[in-house]
């Protein structure tokens, strides 16, 4: 019986109320799970080690079953399914290629129920698709690891899954070649118009990667929108502070302004009374305060180029700036800031000691 997600064309996978308990663990690895992924998107679960994003995976793939919740890929609901029936392919994070065979072989293998000949054609084919062909007779470990991740991508889409399924796809890379094989990967996977689910705890993966990310915290899904729309717009603290950096800034709203400690600033949506708003480094203006009250010190200086970053120091409170290399100033000098861009206000409490990104999480995000 088809569900009604098959009444919207685009929606290839729908994920609904899905939940997932542990035996000993008091919170649930997947809380109530509802998203959906449209056809040709890829799609990123973005978060903190231990936050859900492998456990929403293997539900996804069929390797666990929930305790309660649908999976429907192509208006079909696949939850009782077995992993090899749901039509979904996955790319590990170690790839998982056989190493006594050739890269040929490791991609005619997803290719079983057809002749040796017409598999070896298509696995070429594949093999040209990424960009292999020529390396179609080596081993796996004569290999960079970005080839090997291309191999591992070739023998996925070979198959024609409905969806692919990608496990930290770039953490066994070089620093060196995460960003050209993101960008390859990313772009691979448009030209075959695959529709992809991508697991990352690095922000810069999620946001060079993806069409869309939802943000997830203790099982639970905090944000879903564009890596623009989820960074300029964040609606709670834990979102703005875990993806980039951001000022957070108390201050008493009256409509569309709020008083804060660097001055009136403009609000991106109407508040009334205290509120905790975000502000990103690269939305504040600074400017010479010798000798003007309200001035913040300058605490460090780092050069990165085409901008300055900035640590400032106000009556005990931090502020982060960042400016284009024009606008210097050196260590102890007084300077004023002021917001260039309306601040987000953020749901939840203004002081809610669990609201904030814990030590611990921010050190895994910058692994």
């Amino acid at each position: 019986m088809m569900s009604p997600e098959a009444l919207i064309p685009d929606v290839l996978l729908a994920v609904r109320e899905l939940t997932k308990r542990f035996p000993g663990v008091p919170r649930p690895a997947a809380d109530a799970l509802d998203f959906e992924v449209y056809r040709g998107e890829i799609f990123a679960l973005l978060g903190p080690s231990g936050c859900g994003k492998t456990t929403t995976l293997r539900l996804i793939a069929g390797f666990e079953r929930p305790d309660h919740g649908r999976v429907i890929l192509d208006g079909h609901d696949i939850t009782a399914k077995p992993p090899e029936r749901r039509g979904i392919g996955i790319v590990f994070q170690d790839y998982a290629l056989f190493p006594h065979l050739s890269v040929l072989d490791n991609v005619a293998f997803a290719l079983r129920g057809r002749s040796r000949r017409q598999r070896r054609e298509q696995a070429l084919t594949w093999l040209e698709f990424v960009g292999l062909a020529d390396c179609a007779n080596r081993l796996p470990h004569a290999l960079s690891g970005g080839q090997q991740q291309r191999v591992a991508l070739a023998r996925t889409l070979a198959a024609e899954p409905g969806i692919v399924l990608l496990d930290e796809p770039f953490s066994n890379l070089d620093t060196a070649l995460r960003e050209t094989t993101r960008l390859e990967l990313r772009a691979l996977l448009k030209a075959a118009g695959t529709s992809a689910v991508l697991v990352t705890h690095d922000q810069s993966e999620a946001l060079s990667v993806a069409d869309r990310i939802a943000l997830m915290r203790h099982g639970s899904i905090e944000q879903i929108g564009t890596p623009e729309a989820v960074y300029r717009t964040p609606r709670t603290r834990f979102a703005a502070e875990f993806l980039g950096k951001t000022n957070l800034v108390t201050g008493q709203a009256a409509g569309p302004v709020a008083d804060t400690a660097v001055g009136p600033v403009a609000l991106n949506e109407r508040a009334t009374g205290e509120v905790l708003l975000s502000l990103r480094p690269e939305h504040l203006d600074l400017k010479d305060g010798r000798g003007k009250p309200g001035a913040a010190t300058v605490v460090t200086r780092e050069f990165r180029g085409h901008d300055l970053f900035y640590r400032l120091d106000m009556d005990g409170r931090t502020f982060l700036a960042l400016t284009d290399y024009r606008v210097l100033f050196e260590p102890g000098d007084r300077v004023l800031l002021s917001a260039r861009e309306p601040a987000v206000v953020l749901r939840g409490p203004t002081r809610d000691r669990f609201a904030a990104v814990a030590p611990e999480e921010r050190a895994r995000a910058a692994e």
